[in-house]
């Protein structure tokens, strides 16, 4: 069944200035430029993935851009999350009812979740792996994670992150449709994969690494959809590998959006078709 694929256009207030940016070094957001490198990401996403649900993403909630930090879709169970960073509480209920409104069977928590859907990855071998920036994690972060092994059936293992400019798991491990993945060393301390954790984890499939350059791009922040995906300009190294991994790179200029820290990942979420 061809998923649906929610998507909101970029409503960031106050505009990104420089010294607030994910790229600390670049002048202030273009909004415009930014509504047209999305415009460009949608038409990609409808032509490879399925067809776009639009949700206007208000000005007072910045966050409903980054679609994929408002829920965790895992097979065709969906869970309505409060994203961790926002200034207020106006995302997650304006995504509980939006989602609703499509008809969606939707996973009833007791309190919203604070959690970023970007930060807990449901893989195509039956697991949830999440980021921690902490070897102690918050009490909170530890029931959210519990919570969404129980409603999900999936266990859940937990993938150091270096935190910081790298705080979800989506920005650091892509799964290449369950035949190889994409990391980044940098925002993985101890990624070592002669170390047999890390094989485990990664279940002795091909791992292609990404440069400085490329991570900084957030190559590993893409739109999987069986072997096509999408994701912004990467290296011609990085895009050989893919190929060897018969994988087809469609890319597209996101360098706006990314000032925000988003890329193709953070900007889209499939639900159940």
């Amino acid at each position: 069944m061809t998923p649906r694929v929610l998507m909101a256009p970029p409503r960031f207030l106050p505009a990104i200035r420089s010294e607030r940016s994910w790229v600390p070094d670049s002048p202030t957001l273009d909004r415009g430029l930014a509504l047209k490198q999305w415009h460009q990401l949608r038409a990609l996403v409808e032509a490879l993935v399925g067809p776009v649900v639009g949700v206007p993403a208000e000005p007072w909630a910045p966050a409903m851009t980054f679609t994929r930090d408002l829920a965790v879709v895992a097979d065709d169970i969906v869970i309505p999350l409060m994203p961790h960073s926002i200034r207020g509480p106006f995302e997650a209920p304006l995504t509980h009812r939006f989602l609703a409104s499509l008809g969606l069977e939707l996973t009833t928590t007791v309190k919203p979740l604070r959690f970023d859907g970007g930060n807990v990855l449901a893989d195509s071998h039956g697991r949830l792996l999440v980021g921690v920036t902490s070897d102690e994690p918050a009490t909170a972060f530890v029931e959210a994670v519990r919570f969404l092994e129980t409603a999900t059936g999936r266990p859940a293992y937990r993938v150091p992150l270096t935190g910081g400019r790298f705080p979800h798991i989506d920005m650091a491990v892509c799964d290449l449709d369950g035949q190889a993945w994409l990391v980044y060393p940098d925002a993985l301390p101890g990624f070592d994969m002669t170390d047999p954790a890390w094989n485990e984890l990664f279940l002795g499939l091909p791992v292609i690494t990404a440069t400085a350059s490329d991570g900084e791009q957030l190559a590993c922040n893409l739109v999987v959809s069986g072997d096509a995906v999408i994701g912004p300009p990467i290296s011609p190294e990085l895009i050989r590998q893919l190929t060897e991994q018969n994988i087809h790179y469609h890319r597209t200029d996101l360098s706006e959006l990314r000032k925000a820290g988003g890329g193709a990942h953070s900007l889209t979420l499939e639900l159940p078709g």
